[in-house]
């Protein structure tokens, strides 16, 4: 079974206190790699979108937006792309497990939200270019997932929104097939077992 399977065993208490944002590296470089070099206008735009989403999901939803740090990601740097949000680094678990809804471009944090079943969106761009726009296709595509295209300035109707978070039969599978398709088993035990196993026929 999966990472986010065997972590959710030890998480003894859920809140949905927060909303999370997951950072994804607006400079990655598997994305200048791959597309070249992003102008400073699109970075300056893109988080000016951003701050606006989260300004409008604080007052709808009355809840507290928390900004989770990429671990690559300028910390200090971030925050002051973030100014009116709490943001914090290596934090992401806690503030998920902490959350009604959580917010995110692509990563493999996503599938801690799904195993914990929170709400869970993807926010999509063109300002985010061809390589995340391929990753956010996958977790629309393959998971199931709800997204927000941020360049239509959502307008947020806060029953409609929920009404989006019925789990899917996409969901349910990928949970199955790829997060916890060992039943009950958990993988760290599993890995202890076939070690023990293989050092025994020794």
């Amino acid at each position: 079974n999966s990472r986010s399977y065997d972590d959710s065993l030890n998480f003894k208490k859920y809140s949905n206190k927060y909303i999370t944002f997951v950072d994804s590296p607006f400079l990655d470089p598997d994305r200048i790699v791959r597309e070249g070099k992003i102008e400073n206008f699109k970075v300056l735009k893109y988080y000016e979108i951003l701050n606006q989403l989260f300004f409008k999901l604080k007052k709808i939803f009355k809840k507290e937006i928390i900004i989770c740090a990429h671990p690559g990601n300028n910390l200090k740097k971030l925050k002051k792309s973030f100014p009116n949000f709490k943001v914090f680094k290596f934090k992401t678990l806690n503030y998920i497990q902490k959350s009604d809804l959580v917010l995110f471009h692509e990563s493999s944090a996503a599938l801690d939200a799904v195993i914990l079943n929170k709400k869970l969106v993807t926010l999509e761009s063109c300002l985010l270019g061809e390589y995340y726009s391929k990753r956010i296709l996958f977790y629309k595509n393959n998971m199931g997932i709800n997204s927000l295209n941020l360049d239509d300035d959502p307008k947020i109707d806060k029953k409609k929104f929920l009404k989006k978070f019925t789990k899917s039969k996409k969901t349910i599978k990928y949970i199955k097939d790829n997060l916890k398709a060992d039943g009950n088993n958990p993988g760290y035990k599993k890995v202890l077992k076939i070690i023990n196993d293989i050092y025994n026929l020794n």
